[in-house]
């Protein structure tokens, strides 16, 4: 995903794998990120962190917002929550939208799904984690 590892700064997080009153599995964490360069071409790969990546997963490459109709179906759960109280994420969805910033995203039906979300002009990473469906 990133052609070196940048470094990175928890900044926030929600964590909505646990219990949650819409049922939603997946947590979100942002991160103030230095140096990141994303890669261009994204190559199919078996492992993320410690998991396993389903053979049949999509990788989406990094693009430019706004976000495609495909992406955001593949992750409407996750992008249309309401439980984004806290105010690192609460204009997520507005950002989404503008120019000059970057998403890409390893999805499988299984579950295991990533999204992630690059602004460049404030060096943010927000990092999307579903656990299942």
């Amino acid at each position: 995903m990133f052609d070196r590892l940048p470094t990175l700064e928890q900044e926030c997080a929600v964590d909505l794998i646990g219990f949650s009153m819409r049922g939603e599995f997946f947590d979100i964490i942002q991160y103030k990120a230095e140096n990141i360069l994303l890669k261009k071409d994204i190559k199919p790969f078996s492992k993320w962190g410690n998991r396993t990546i389903a053979g049949d997963a999509k990788i989406g490459q990094w693009k430019e917002c706004p976000i495609d109709d495909e992406t955001k179906a593949l992750f409407s759960l996750e992008l249309d929550s309401a439980n984004f109280e806290n105010s690192c994420f609460q204009e997520l969805n507005r950002k989404l939208s503008q120019p000059g910033n970057f998403y890409a995203y390893i999805y499988a039906d299984s579950g295991g799904s990533y999204f992630m979300f690059y602004t460049l002009k404030s060096n943010k990473l927000v990092y999307i984690r579903r656990n299942g469906v």
